[in-house]
Formats: structure tokens, sequence, C-alpha cells
């Protein structure tokens, strides 16, 4: 019989074929010598150098699986991202960053040299994390070819995002470790899914499987830990995972993403027509278009053309008008957030200055943005927190059906901190949730056109559905101006006069009963 220790499992006795000391010796004869390096615990700084000197070798490495090597993926990734900044040409160019994903299965076999190192009783410490050490050698080798960086403009660092794939230790980490509780991989979820255990013929498909179908790294770190060092080392010990140890291929490069961190621009719009909505309004499940254009589109376009966005240009803003209402005052809170832009600063976008008379211009004047300026990532949550903080000032002509009296628009008058309830309203019960909500009205301001017409001012916090605060919404809104007026009521049109950032505080002049049967 071969040499070898004898250990308990599960399942009885089990002699393994290798001892652990035995099994680091072979491996290491399958190591590269950047990987001999790193398992010596040389310094990442260390290795880097090395690597940049070292030579050709006859085989793939089964730790970094040609990774490191010469003739690996590393040096077609600098090619390609020295070429594609050329083509682009970003002004200003600002730092950058590598963001580098390697295979799992070469986590994994940095976690078993780990274990089965301590297994030997070998040092405890871990080897120089492969991830690192890989990047390490990409920015050195990038900082060589890559255009000085240019500190004196402020602009969004470059990202350089790299995925690396390598199939064959993607299949065999399905084959050799069925224990990966993975709601994405392992053969437990295999079987799940199948109805029936992986077979050679479902393994060779897995060949193009993608490294979202694998165990994820957190979930194969619990597995190990969990495994008893001596199971471990059974997998590894075992005959048929030793026919495969050296690979066949090199590890590929399955994306490599060359783009800008998104540039932030904020503002304020305001929209004059009632025609005109603020997103792209389409009749639902079609391409027909309900208006010719939006604020959205308006505003995008000569901002995409002015900043050379390459990527997605993403507009967000502090709450909506509906598209028959204006929106005017100081206008509304927006946010642009420029994907992969080739311009990164207000200097660098050639035309920026003349952007509010582009978005007159080519809107037809019924969209106009001011207190255009570069922001950070947090003006995100701001303008969030702004839209359920902010209330607003409405201006809206109102019809009544009885004649209106002095003493209906001094009732109106009286309101102050109004608590109203409001079911969701009829005309977008298809798309809300059907529910109460409580809402507040500051004070309302009401001045008579005639015996039957309104001007009234109304001060509410965010959310509060207007136009059926008006007309009562068969009863779904109360109270309402129908039930303060004990008349049938309408609105006719309706304005945003303004966002208030301060809380319209009024003394309580009148207090109306709140009916609650809605």
């Amino acid at each position: 019989t071969e040499q070898g220790s004898s250990v308990m499992s599960s399942h009885g006795q089990q002699s393994l074929a290798r001892s652990p000391e035995e099994i680091l010796h072979e491996l290491r004869q399958h190591l590269c010598a950047i990987c001999c390096l790193r398992v010596d615990r040389k310094d990442i700084p260390e290795v880097t150098r090395i690597a940049e000197e070292h030579g050709e070798e006859t085989q793939w490495c089964w730790l970094c699986c040609g990774i490191l090597q010469p003739g690996g993926p590393l040096g077609q990734i600098t090619k390609h991202v020295s070429e594609s900044l050329r083509e682009r040409a970003y002004t200003p160019f600002s730092t950058w960053q590598v963001h580098l994903q390697v295979p799992i299965g070469c986590v994994l076999h940095d976690l078993i040299w780990a274990i089965v190192e301590r297994a030997a009783g070998k040092s405890s410490q871990g080897i120089a994390d492969l991830k690192e050490v890989a990047k390490s050698v990409v920015t050195s080798a990038l900082t060589h070819v890559l255009p000085p960086v240019d500190s004196s403009t402020p602009a969004p660092s470059m990202k350089i995002g790299v995925v690396l794939t390598h199939k064959e230790t993607e299949v065999g980490l399905l084959e050799h470790f069925t224990e990966v509780k993975s709601k994405r991989g392992g053969r437990a979820a295999w079987r799940q899914r199948h109805g029936k255990t992986i077979t050679q013929a479902d393994a060779d498909d897995l060949k193009d499987t993608t490294v979202s179908s694998l165990p994820t790294v957190p979930a194969l770190t619990r597995l190990l830990q969990h495994m008893s060092i001596e199971k471990l080392v059974g997998h590894v010990g075992d005959k048929n995972w030793w026919a495969n140890v050296v690979p066949s291929k090199k590890c590929a490069v399955a994306t490599t993403v060359v783009e800008r961190e998104p540039l932030f621009l904020r503002g304020r719009y305001r929209k004059l027509s009632r025609e005109c909505s603020q997103t792209p309004w389409t009749l639902r499940g079609t391409d027909e278009r309900r208006t010719d254009g939006s604020v959205e589109e308006f505003i995008k376009a000569p901002v995409i053309e002015i900043f050379g966005v390459r990527g997605e240009c993403r507009f967000s803003s502090a709450g909506r008008e509906d598209v028959d209402v204006r929106m005017l005052g100081s206008g509304r809170p927006f946010l642009l957030e420029l994907v992969d832009c080739l311009h990164g600063s207000i200097t660098a976008a050639s035309g920026f200055g003349d952007l509010p008379k582009l978005v007159k211009s080519r809107s037809g004047g019924i969209v106009e943005v001011q207190d255009l300026e570069i922001c950070d990532r947090t003006a995100s949550e701001k303008l969030v927190e702004g839209a359920e903080k902010h209330q607003k000032h409405y201006l809206c002509v109102i019809w009544v059906k009885k004649s209106v009296t002095k003493e209906d628009i001094a009732n109106l008058n009286a309101v102050r901190e109004l608590s109203i309830h409001q079911r969701t309203p009829v005309r977008v019960l298809h798309r809300r949730t059907n529910m109460i909500r409580q809402r507040m009205v500051h004070k309302l301001a009401a001045e008579p056109l005639n015996a039957h017409f309104i001007i009234l001012h109304v001060w509410s916090a965010a959310g509060t559905y207007i136009k059926e605060f008006v007309h009562g919404d068969l009863g779904r809104t109360v109270p309402s101006i129908r039930s303060i007026l004990d008349s049938e009521t309408d609105i006719l049109q309706l304005d945003v006069a303004d966002l208030v950032d301060e809380p319209v505080v009024q003394p309580c002049a009148k207090k109306l009963r709140s009916d609650s049967h809605l």
C-alpha cells in the first residue's frame, strides 16, 4: 500500500493516498514562480516587482491558473485599457482605480493551500492575496502606459473593471465540493433544479457557465470553515482530483470595462406648459407617445452632448407634477447622474454656460433650467429627503356650483393646519395601493373672481392630492373644499406656484371637523 496517514470521517475509517506534507510538496511542483513567493509570505510590492521581470514557464500554475504568469491575461488587460483610453480621450484624465474579480476556483485554491498547510503543522498566516497581487501588477503596468493624471481640475475618477474566469476550475468546483449550500450553485442546487445528480455530460455543458451560476466566495468560505481538515485533505488527495490538478488552459478575461465614475449635475427646472409630462409618457404596453416631449428629455439631450455621456444619463427630481400642471416659482430641484462622460468637469465641457439657453430653445420655451452645478453622490439622498420635507404652494382656479358668499371666502381664508385624510384617488387607483393617507393643509388663501369662480392658494405638505382636496373625489378625501363650502366644486387649472423650504407656521384660527367615514 502507498504511504499515507489514516483519518476518521463521518463515513468511518478512511485512508488517504497522501499525507498533508506530501500534498503540499506535490502542489508546490505545480506552482508558478510568483505563487511560490506568495506561499512563502513575500509582501505584495516584492511579488509585483519580480512578476514584472519573470520569464516564460512551461505549464500553467495550479494556484493562480495562469493569472500571474507571463503570457497570462494581465498583459491583455493592459493593452485593452490603453487602447480604449486612446480612443475616448477623457478630459481631464483624473485618478484611476483597478477593480478586479478573480475566478472563484482560484479563491478556492488559495483556501485549500492555507488549510492543508495548517493540517501539515505549517504557518497559519494567510498567503498574499491573489486578487491584491494581480491588481498591483496591473496597476504597475498601467502606470507606464496611461496618460498623466490632471489634478488641477476635480473630476470623477476612472474605473477599470476586470472580471477573470476559468471554466476548468468552475466545473471542478461543482464536481468536487458537493456540500456548498449556495442557492446559486453547487450540486445540491443542481439536483434541486434538475431532479438528478450531475453527470459528466452535465459538467461538459457547464463549460459555458457564467460566474453567477457558481457558489459565492462567502458561501465557499463558510463551507471550508465548517469542513474538517481531514475531509478537505481527503478531497484534495482524491486521485481523480489529482488527475486534473494542472490547468490545461490559462484564465480568460470575461469582461473589461473602462469608464469614468458618475458625474452628478443638479439644478432646478420650470415647466411652463400644461401639455408636457415630466418624464416620457407612452400608452401602457405600446411605444405610442402621449406627449411630444418631456422635461427629462428636453434637459438630458443637450447635457449628453456637452458632457459627452457614453453611458446612461439618469434623471431624478424632488417629486413630480401632473402633465396638465405647470411648475413655476424657483423651480423643482432635479439631479442628473452622468455615467462615463468624456468631459468630467464644467471647464472641460465646452458650452456648459449655454446649457440653459439650449434647453429653453429646444423645448420651444416650455422648459427652463437654472442653478446648475456639479455636486457629489450625496445629493441624491438630499433630493429624496427634500421631496418628503418640502411644503408646496399651489395656485388653482376652482368652480363652485352655488354662488360664493363673503362668508364662504372667510371660511376658506381661516383654514390653518387642517389635517385631511385621503384615500388613494380613483384616477391613480390602477397603479397605487388603495390606502388612506393623512396629509396637512397648512394654509388657504381665497380670492373670488365672480359668483362661481375662485382663485385659491393652497400651502400643503408634500404628497397631498390637491385636485382631490378641491372636489372631494366622491368622498374619498375629507374634509375637502367641497365639504367646507357645502357645494359641488371642481378644479379648472392647477399650478405649483413654488416649493417652500421653511414651514408655514400660522395660528389655528378655526378648526374644521374631519369626517372619518371614508
